[in-house]
């Protein structure tokens, strides 16, 4: 299985609430817009995570598909709870869903 998706925060550059921009390191994994992230902790700080969608990567005053590691990027993140976001958060990518496209073949699981 791939690594995951995982960006670490170095400094949020503005949040309104439910959208934010930050500097972020990617740690792991190759991040591409589009992908839903989780944070371990809920603004009101009980163990709820917090889902937000990375809806553009701009590196080098230029927008890009995917970073990966070591890069960093200027990133823009949308979702319920960007206020929880302060350097050092670990973002890390949920898994893709399994549909009907993505899913193995009937049968193929356990073969050799």
């Amino acid at each position: 299985m791939a690594d995951p998706g995982r960006l670490q925060i170095h400094t949020v550059e503005s949040t309104d609430g439910t959208a934010a921009r930050c500097v972020v390191r990617c740690v792991g994994g190759t991040v591409r817009p589009g992908e839903t992230f989780t944070v371990a902790r809920s603004p009101a700080g009980d163990d709820t995570p917090v889902h937000l969608t990375l809806t553009r990567i701009n590196r080098y005053g230029h927008q890009v598909a995917l970073v990966d590691p070591p890069h960093s990027a200027l990133v823009d993140l949308s979702g319920a709870g960007t206020r929880t976001l302060v350097r050092g958060t670990v973002l890390t990518a949920a898994p893709a869903p399994v549909t009907e496209a993505t899913a193995p073949p009937a049968g193929s699981a356990g073969t050799s």
